[in-house]
């Protein structure tokens, strides 16, 4: 009976190997065509192929012929002699894991991978130049991605939340890195940004919390706002001699940045270039700098002292507000435009204008009687003041020019003041009496923003 059994077995295993290939594949389950001379097959174990000559159509977000079944994709198969992958081919595949890109592509089209969330690596053949917009943008999956020599310009968002990559090496050949290219890639640790790079786009790096280290080539000339905006575990960057403007944002919350290297290229920092950067503890501002714009060293809590240089002619509210560790804030001799008291406490030149108190001063302030003008967030979060005298001649408040002083019991505002902008005492949390010097009259004239 064995005997039997094992023959019976023996035999249907020889007829199957007599069989061809073809009887044994999945199933097709759909086809089509995708080109002049491209076709597709979907078969029913989730491969979809590509073959033929030529390039692919490009797409619309839902013109692929296989969208509505695009859960059921698990791996795509471009075959030799396909030159061109479409845009928007394979969006928002997301059971697809894995592709195969044959040399003979050239051209990886908008929003190609977009959305492929279970892609865990790819390769980019040589013949590619370029790496368009937003190609692999929510790859969420993808953990490694190999760019080729051929490839000039990295397009914008085309890596944007790949959280699972953590490294890139971007070749000698790329000269562009568009906006949003790696942003929000949380898993990237490091970068090096190649010699031939001359602009890094708005919000390239942005948010890209694991990211330690930056190396940023004599090359570049620009870089884009917001472009490592959010990297919270950045330490140290070296901002090369050929940048003339750090943008705004730029660096804004790399709260582990402990050092950065300004260059004497650099005459333009704007607004929040470096806020809430708060492991910063010293900043060197080079001779050549004429502007600092906004809150742009806002909210640095571990600065300790900051030197105006000659040459600033133009510094903007709050630029050292909220700088809670901040003793002082020391102008240059020879500067016409700015100048400092005893105190660290800042104004322009013919101090008409108080522009900004140092987060760290204690206890009880005189502004001087020149002062007509308290600027905007002067004296923001400086939660040590304790009493302030505002004199007669100050005709304005500017927003948030009080706002968080926790300390401040009581104040008397002028009957010289016109104008009172808003959250001028916001925050003020022990602040119980607020005095006005004139009429009820002149209090109802006076502009108070509504906030």
């Amino acid at each position: 009976m064995k005997k039997r059994i094992f023959s019976f077995v023996l035999a249907v295993l020889m007829i199957a190997s007599l069989l061809p290939a073809t009887a044994l594949a999945a199933d097709i389950v759909n086809r089509g065509t995708c080109g002049a001379e491209v076709t597709w097959t979907l078969d029913s174990e989730g491969v979809l192929t590509i073959s033929g000559s030529g390039d692919m159509y490009n797409y619309g977000i839902s013109g692929t012929p296989w969208y509505g079944s695009r859960s059921r994709v698990k791996s795509a198969v471009i075959a030799e002699g396909v030159t061109s992958i479409g845009s928007y081919a394979f969006f928002y595949c997301t059971s697809l894991t894995s592709v195969t890109i044959p040399d003979s592509v050239t051209s990886i089209g908008d929003e190609a991978f977009d959305g492929c969330r279970s892609l865990t690596s790819v390769t980019i053949p040589d013949g590619v130049t370029s790496i368009c917009d937003n190609t692999f943008d929510g790859c969420t999956s993808l953990t490694s991605v190999t760019i080729p020599d051929s490839v000039t310009s990295i397009g914008d968002s085309a890596f944007q939340g790949c959280t699972s990559l953590t490294s890139v090496t971007i070749p000698d050949s790329v000269t562009y890195i568009g906006d949003y290219a790696f942003r929000s890639c949380t898993s990237l640790t490091s970068v090096t940004i190649p010699d031939g790079v001359a602009s890094i786009g708005e919000y390239a790096f942005s948010h890209c919390t694991s990211l330690t280290s930056v190396t940023i080539p004599d090359s570049v000339t620009s870089i884009g706002e917001f472009a490592f905006d959010g990297c919270t575990s950045l330490t140290s960057v070296t901002i090369p001699d050929s940048v003339t403007s750090i943008w705004q944002r730029v660096f804004s919350g790399c709260s582990s940045l402990t050092s950065v290297t300004i260059p004497d290229s650099v005459t333009y920092i704007d607004w929040s270039a470096f806020s809430s950067c708060k492991s910063l503890t010293s900043v060197t501002i080079p001779d050549s700098v004429t502007y600092i714009g906004n809150y742009a060293f806002h909210g640095c809590t571990a600065l300790t002292s900051v030197t105006i240089p000659d040459s600033v002619t133009s510094i903007g509210d709050g630029a050292f507000a909220s700088c809670t560790s901040l003793a002082g804030i020391w102008v240059a001799e020879g500067n016409s435009h700015y100048v400092n008291d005893a105190s660290g406490v800042l104004f322009n030149k013919d101090k008409t204008t108080l522009v900004q108190c140092p987060g760290a001063f204690s206890g009880s302030y005189t502004i001087p009687d020149s002062v007509t003008s308290i600027g905007g967030a002067a004296f923001l979060d400086c939660s040590s003041l304790t009493s302030v005298t505002i004199p007669y001649r100050v005709t304005s408040i500017g927003r948030y020019a009080f706002d968080g002083c926790t300390s401040l019991t009581s104040v008397t505002i002028p009957d010289s003041v016109t104008s009172i902008g808003e959250w001028a005492f916001a925050d003020c949390t022990s602040l119980t009496d607020v005095y006005y010097a004139g009429s009820e009259a002149q209090w109802k004239a006076i502009s108070i923003s509504s906030n």
